[in-house]
């Protein structure tokens, strides 16, 4: 434990507000023994103490220590008196600084050090009752919240508390020699034999919280100020088991703030920025700071000019800007802060003023609000150098990367006149583009440019992936989402994803609206579709690309032939959109369209037998597959037959390619149960595939699947799905 009278700084939390007392249970250490006599005595001694100050330390807004004894070492004499000597009997009779050795009988918990003062049964070797404890001289001035503390216990064995009715400890204070003034009372709790309480109201009985055998802090306010505080103890005890000990006393209190005046800065013809560094609160909030300024040489505190603001505020430095100054002139002043207890200030500072007029002091800041065509320009005129600013603004290029007035390619904006911080709105600005800018201020020394800021304008918005509608053969329509502030869009369209091409007409195709109808496309081809908004700033990025495959050519629907002869009639069949003729086959039987002289496969050949996908070669030419190998034996109607995997994605195998599809037969079978469909699919260009036909599996038995595909398309392929 320190010393609590050496040099170094001691901080106290503040406790409670004025008259309040409590008990704080929080800090409980080691067991200690004493011991104990057979007889009583009742003690009154008094603690001394010469005019003992401590460093003030700062805690926030807490209070500072300003007194604190905790009996580490012998004070008797020096910081505190006692009104009769310190007497032990070596037992259970004593009044006395103690470590325990030199007392029995006594068991306390929480000792706070090695050394503490304690009392028993006073009067066995001491006629006179009461005996007091004093502390005395202690300096209080400025200082304001005074708080005491002290940590009491009481030996508790189960059975030993047996204070009388007039056992007593009164603690008192007394300001400048003035009457003393309660502050901690313990009395027994009324009767023979009982346990001393805190009494709360000061009538002769404890009715508060028990002193047990456990060291405990108890705090109350001292209420008023002054010069010199005394604290007496007072002790009235006079049999065995009527103890106490107590350890730890200590005032905190709240002083006046300790501050630095600081060095002028930003000074001109008029003004200056004065301040000060708080380096210790007091122990109370400080509710106002500033500076004092004045033309006399030390001139006193808290005269002069006073340029301060009020609040709340804690420790650190502060400014304040001070104005209306005289040019070439001599200024002195002193940075002060106020808490409760009062003001301080701190040592006097000079400045000059300047004693010509200079051109402004002018900072460009960054601009903000940046857009694809606008922008919120700003900047600051921080000293008008001792004339009137006749004119501020702006001055901007995309080219010149130091822009000033008359220079070519630079734009120059107004914005007022004056000090202070100004702005301007550009717009009709240049999308993707790098601007530099320096604010500017003039009076009738000359220009000040503050510094070249620079900002790069976007590209503006794109439009969304476009989307489509309306598909057919030949034609589709483009739909997209309007761009705000856009004033049209541009249009690609090519059938390679890079497009590295384009469909005539549309490359960089001025649309407006939000959609365009597009015409003159083949059948069964895929488009990629891409947009650029186009603002008054420029043009924006590509959007997404959007991919559409315009639907297959779908053949004509034969109706009944009209007009029938002996050797002519008309035939008859629905228009196709898109078509630019058609092909008219004539025949007298029904197997005009019967391709199986085209084309036959009985799977003997060419297949493995584990799953394949690619290019297979079979007897009748080069198939397609995914997933398919070659099954015999049960699972084939005879010899050998194509097995395609269902649990596959995209499982099929396609025929090569064909000039003509008129009717197609094969026979399938389910191989396992489950139910499900397949689907005859044909293509063009043996990639785009459209359905014909789907047809249920009926199970595990072959069954014959016979379709009339009537397409004489060349080339066309076929694939079972």
């Amino acid at each position: 434990m320190m010393n609590r009278f050496d040099t170094n700084e001691i901080t106290l939390p503040r406790t409670r507000p004025l008259c309040a007392l409590y008990e704080d249970r929080s800090e409980p250490s080691r067991k200690r023994t004493k011991g104990l006599a057979s007889f009583r005595l009742p003690v009154v001694f008094t603690i001394l103490l010469f005019g003992l100050m401590l460093g003030l330390q700062e805690q926030g807004v807490g209070q500072v220590s300003i007194f604190s004894e905790d009996f580490e070492t012998d004070g008797n004499g020096s910081r505190y008196t006692t009104s009769v000597p310190e007497l032990t009997d070596g037992g259970g009779d004593y009044f006395t600084r103690t470590d325990g050795s030199n007392i029995s009988g006594e068991a306390f918990s929480g000792v706070r050090g090695s050394y503490y003062f304690a009392a028993q049964d006073i009067d066995g070797d001491q006629p006179e009752l009461p005996v007091s404890l004093t502390f005395s001289g202690i300096d209080i001035s400025g200082k304001t919240g005074l708080e005491f503390s002290i940590y009491l216990a009481e030996d508790d064995d189960g059975s030993n508390q047996d204070w009388d009715g007039p056992d007593y400890v009164h603690i008192q204070y007394r300001i400048d020699g003035g009457g003393l003034t309660q502050l901690i009372h313990i009395e027994s709790s009324g009767g023979t034999n009982t346990s001393p309480a805190i009494d709360t109201n000061f009538d002769g009985t404890g009715n508060g919280s028990e002193i047990t055998d456990t060291f405990t802090q108890y705090t109350a306010s001292i209420s008023g100020t002054g010069s010199t505080l005394e604290i007496v103890i007072t002790l009235n005890l006079d049999s065995g088991d009527e103890d106490i000990a107590f350890d730890d006393l200590s005032i905190t209190a709240v002083t006046s703030p300790t501050i630095t005046t600081g060095s002028a800065s930003s000074i001109t013809q008029t003004a200056a920025t004065l301040g000060g560094d708080i380096t210790n609160t007091g122990g109370a909030d400080i509710t106002e700071r500033g500076v004092f300024w004045s033309t006399t040489d030390g001139f006193a505190d808290g005269t002069g000019t006073k340029f301060s603001e009020t609040g709340t505020f804690g420790t650190g430095a502060f400014t304040e800007d001070v104005t209306g100054l005289s040019a070439g002139t001599t200024y002195y002043f002193k940075a002060f802060a106020t808490n409760s207890a009062g003001t301080s200030y701190g040592s006097q500072g000079s400045f000059t003023t300047s004693s010509s007029a200079t051109a402004p002091n002018v900072t460009t800041n960054a601009a903000t609000s940046v857009t694809d065509n606008s922008a919120i320009l700003n900047a600051e005129v921080v000293a008008d150098g001792g004339q009137s600013v006749t004119e501020r603004g702006f001055v901007y290029s995309s080219v010149d990367a130091t822009p000033e007035i008359d220079e070519g390619n630079v734009t120059k904006v107004t914005s007022g006149t004056g000090t202070g911080s100004y702005t301007s709105d550009l717009t009709g600005l240049t999308s993707n583009t790098t601007y530099y800018v320096q604010g500017y201020a003039i009076n009738s020394v000359g220009t000040s440019y503050g510094g070249v800021q620079s900002f790069a304008t976007p590209k503006p918005e794109a439009p969304a992936t476009p989307t489509f509608s309306d598909v057919s053969g030949t034609s589709f329509t483009v739909n997209w989402v309007a761009v705000s502030g856009a004033t049209s869009y541009e249009m690609d369209i090519s059938t390679a994803s890079d497009f590295g091409s384009f469909v005539s007409g549309y490359e960089n195709k001025t649309v407006s609206g939000t959609s365009e109808a597009v015409s003159g496309l083949a059948f069964s081809t895929t488009y990629y579709v891409r947009m650029r908004a186009v603002h008054t700033s420029g043009t924006s990025e590509n959007s997404g690309t959007g991919t559409q495959a315009t639907t297959a050519l779908t053949a004509p629907t034969v109706s009944v032939a009209s007009s029938i002869g002996s050797n002519q009639f008309v035939a008859n069949w629905s228009a196709i959109d898109g078509a630019d003729g058609y092909r008219l086959d004539v025949g007298s039987t029904s197997t005009i369209f019967d391709n199986s002289s085209q084309l036959t496969e009985d799977f003997d050949s060419g297949l493995t037998t584990s799953y394949t996908s690619g290019t297979i070669t079979l007897d009748s030419g080069d198939w397609t597959a995914t997933a398919v190998y070659q099954e015999s034996g049960s699972n084939s109607r005879s010899g050998f037959a194509a097995r395609i995997n269902d649990g596959t994605a995209n499982a099929h195998i396609t025929t090569p390619s064909l000039n003509t599809a008129g009717t197609v037969t094969f026979w399938y079978r389910e191989l396992s149960t489950g139910g499900g469909t397949f689907k005859l699919q044909k293509s063009t260009d043996g990639t785009n595939f459209t359905d014909v036909t789907s047809q249920a599996y009926s199970g595990n038995t072959f069954t014959q699947f016979t379709h009339d595909v009537n397409d004489s398309s060349n080339p066309i392929y076929l694939r079972v799905l």
